[in-house]
């Protein structure tokens, strides 16, 4: 026969703020795992650099204005998730949920402006090439990138 141990953890509490939280370290991993992924882009661009023979690749340049547009409305967005983080320290629920509503509504912008700057099925990759020549020759259809 088996014996459970029991701790009673009624003493402990039921949320918690900053580190204390999980939500916290979920958070810093997250960050983690995405500092890691600007890592990897920057060995990219250094061995691409490497494998090509014209660099940069001689392609137009973009039109910036819904990623322009796209960068300064997540950039607008943290005032209103600074609000609703205070918010949540003061247990003002109703601060919060109004607070979250506009970050969704925010959210659901940045993702209309993210389909407009790329559009549907805008990105095609040419896989007859090997894969960092390949990523090279990602291009644009909208644009007539396509070789």
């Amino acid at each position: 026969m088996t014996t459970r141990t029991v701790i009673d953890v009624s003493a402990l509490p039921k949320f918690a703020f900053g580190h204390k939280g999980l939500i916290w370290w979920g958070t810093a991993g997250f960050m983690v795992i995405e500092g890691s992924m600007f890592v990897m882009a920057l060995i990219v661009y250094f061995y691409l650099r490497l494998k090509v023979d014209q660099w940069p690749p001689s392609l137009p340049n973009p039109n910036i204005g819904f990623a322009t547009a796209n960068l300064l409305l997540v950039l607008a967005s943290c005032v209103p998730n600074a609000l609703a983080k205070k918010a949540a320290e003061r247990f003002d629920l109703r601060k919060v949920q109004i607070w979250l509503v506009v970050l969704t509504i925010v959210g659901l912008v940045a993702l209309v402006l993210r389909r407009n700057r790329l559009g549907v099925g805008a990105l095609a990759v040419v896989t007859d090439a090997d894969p960092p020549v390949g990523l090279v020759r990602c291009r644009h259809r909208r644009l007539g990138w396509m070789r």
